[in-house]
């Protein structure tokens, strides 16, 4: 296959031209809380994509997946919502997104009440973040502005744009993250993850730590996500997800116990041409300290 038969092979794999029909709830928020007109949407959801498409061809940017808020039905979100609006003197709600992209999940949690003084998002691409205040214009706004975001790679050692958050959240979300990365690459991830949470977050079992949505394969292993992709990366089934956090709490000095279980069927079979992977919902809590 020549390189440009593969360019085109990746854009038909990777890149949809029309706007998929799982996105009203994305509507939704663009005209109630962006206070955008209806007719308007449409248009500027394909020019924020390209403008994204253009800083990094991840499949979820070009395939519109960045544009659902499916997430927000699952029983951990609902969880995480009621914590972040909590008035508790607990500190019980602060959440980070991880691998925020635009910012998208945190103006649905705002939507939906969450003070954004207890959000804060992290990405790879400052690139992503600012068009995100450009996606729902609220550059200006009090919520624009009382939002925390950190850029910068969470694999690179300190120092560190994400020291900053150290101790410094109750529940992270990660979607989309961890099948990003080998099983090492991974372990580095949640030991910095480990990190990001307070103290409060100690000893709790019955409060969520950590959640999100990630591919899955029914023989876990390394494997390659997308076709022509130059490397692999690390898919779990419930058994060695719970093995990674095993081994994530043998050095952080942390017990962990998780749970994975299938969404909607045939995501993880579209995305990757192969019926072995799953798209799955996780969770994570944290024990006691060992």
């Amino acid at each position: 296959m020549t390189d440009a038969e593969k360019v085109q092979f990746w854009k038909k794999h990777s890149y949809f031209e029309t706007l998929p029909e799982d996105i009203a709830p994305m509507r939704r928020l663009l005209t109630e809380y962006s206070h955008m007109p209806a007719d308007a949407v449409d248009a500027h959801l394909y020019a924020i994509r390209d403008k994204l498409w253009a800083v990094h061809k991840y499949p979820c940017i070009g395939r519109f997946s960045f544009l659902n808020l499916g997430m927000t039905k699952s029983v951990y979100y609902q969880e995480a919502v009621e914590r972040l609006k909590s008035k508790s003197g607990s500190g019980e709600g602060r959440l980070l997104d991880l691998g925020c992209c635009v910012g998208q999940v945190l103006r649905q949690l705002v939507y939906e009440g969450v003070d954004p003084s207890r959000l804060a998002g992290a990405d790879l691409h400052r690139e992503f973040i600012d068009l995100g205040y450009e996606m729902f214009g609220d550059t200006e706004t009090e919520a624009g502005k009382a939002f925390t975001f950190v850029a910068g790679d969470i694999l690179a050692d300190s120092p560190s744009p994400f020291d900053a958050l150290a101790g410094s959240v109750t529940m992270i979300h990660a979607a989309n993250f961890f099948h990003l990365f080998s099983w090492d690459e991974q372990v580095k991830a949640a030991k910095r993850i480990v990190g990001f949470l307070s103290d409060q977050n100690s000893g709790s079992p019955d409060g969520i730590s950590i959640f999100g949505a990630q591919l899955a394969h029914r023989s876990p292993g390394e494997h390659r996500i997308v076709p022509l992709s130059p490397r692999t990366r690390y898919l779990h089934d419930a058994t060695t997800f719970q093995k990674l956090w095993d081994e994530v709490g043998a050095v952080t000095g942390t017990q962990w116990r998780t749970a994975m279980s299938p969404l909607k069927s045939g995501i993880g079979a579209a995305l990757t041409g192969n019926p072995e992977v799953m798209y799955v919902l996780y969770g994570v809590w944290r024990v006691k300290d060992v």
